[in-house]
C-alpha cells in the first residue's frame, strides 16, 4: 500500500500544475529483491494537441491497445535506472490510459508501471533514476515510498533542479550465513555432477588402491596358456627307460 499522504500530495500537484506543462510524477518503491517504479503522466490542456498527436496515430480520438503500448515503449526508452552504479533493465508491467476526452479536459493521467531486479550486493546501496521524456514541455517530480519491507531502510535522497534526475541511498540486509552455506553446497554439487558426467563420457579407468593406500596398476584379466595336443586321447605318463 502506498502512503495516503504521498498519494494525496501527487493528486494535489497534478490538479494544480500549469496548463502548458506535461507533469511527470515518479514514485519509487524498494522491495526485497526488486524495485518498482510508477510514472504518472498528466498533460495540461494547452499541450494536449502536442501529446495526442504522438499517441493517437490515426487521429480517430480513440486510443487503441497498440497505440497505448507504442507510447508506453516510447516513454520507457527515455527512462534509465542504475543500481550501485550498474544499469538495470526497467520492465514495463502495466499501463493505464484514460480516454481522449479525459485527457483533452485535463482530467486524466496516464499511469505506467515498471519493475527492475535488485541485484544482491553489500548493505550500502545507491539508486539513480533519470527521466528525459518530452523535456521541452515537461516538469518532473520524483519521490521514494516508505519501504514495506522492514529490513530495507532509506538513507538519503537527492534531486537535480528539474527533478529529472533522482538519487536514493538505502540499505539492505547482508546475505545470511545460512544462505551463503547453501550457495556453496549447491556449487559443490554442480562441480561433482559435472565431473561425474565427464568421467562417464570419457570412460576413464579408475585406479585401484591397496589396503596400505598405494596405487596399484589395473590388473589385466588372466589368460590361459595353450598346450600342444598329444597323440591319442587323454594325457600319457612317460615310460621310464
Amino acid at each position: 500500500m502506498k502512503p495516503a499522504t504521498l498519494l494525496l500530495g501527487l493528486a494535489l500537484t497534478a490538479s494544480a500544475h500549469r496548463l502548458d506543462e506535461y507533469l511527470q510524477a515518479a514514485t519509487i518503491a524498494v522491495g526485497q529483491g526488486s524495485v518498482t517504479l510508477e510514472l504518472h503522466l498528466t498533460p495540461g490542456i494547452a499541450i494536449f494537441p502536442i501529446l495526442i498527436a504522438t499517441i493517437d496515430s490515426n487521429s480517430d480520438d480513440i486510443l487503441s491497445p497498440s497505440e497505448a503500448s507504442a507510447y508506453a515503449r516510447a516513454v520507457q526508452s527515455n527512462l534509465s535506472l542504475t543500481i550501485d552504479g550498474h544499469p538495470v533493465s526497467l520492465d514495463l508491467t502495466n499501463q493505464v490510459f484514460p480516454t481522449v476526452n479525459e485527457l483533452r479536459e485535463g482530467r486524466g493521467s496516464i499511469t505506467l508501471s515498471f519493475q527492475a531486479v535488485l541485484p544482491p550486493c553489500s548493505t550500502q546501496r545507491s539508486l539513480r533514476f533519470e527521466n528525459h521524456h518530452q523535456r521541452p514541455i515537461s516538469v518532473y517530480l520524483a519521490n521514494a515510498l516508505v519501504p514495506t519491507v522492514p529490513n530495507v531502510k532509506l538513507v538519503h535522497q537527492r534531486r537535480n533542479y528539474e527533478q529529472s534526475t533522482y538519487e536514493l541511498g538505502f540499505t539492505t540486509p547482508a546475505p545470511s550465513a545460512a544462505a551463503l552455506e547453501q550457495a556453496a553446497l549447491a556449487l559443490l554439487l554442480i562441480v561433482f555432477l559435472t565431473r561425474l558426467i565427464w568421467l562417464h563420457a570419457n570412460r576413464v579407468a579408475v585406479p585401484t588402491h591397496s589396503r596400505h593406500g598405494a596405487i596399484l596398476p589395473a590388473r589385466s584379466p588372466p589368460t590361459r596358456k595353450s598346450t600342444p595336443a598329444s597323440a591319442g586321447t587323454g594325457s600319457q605318463t612317460p615310460i621310464p627307460q
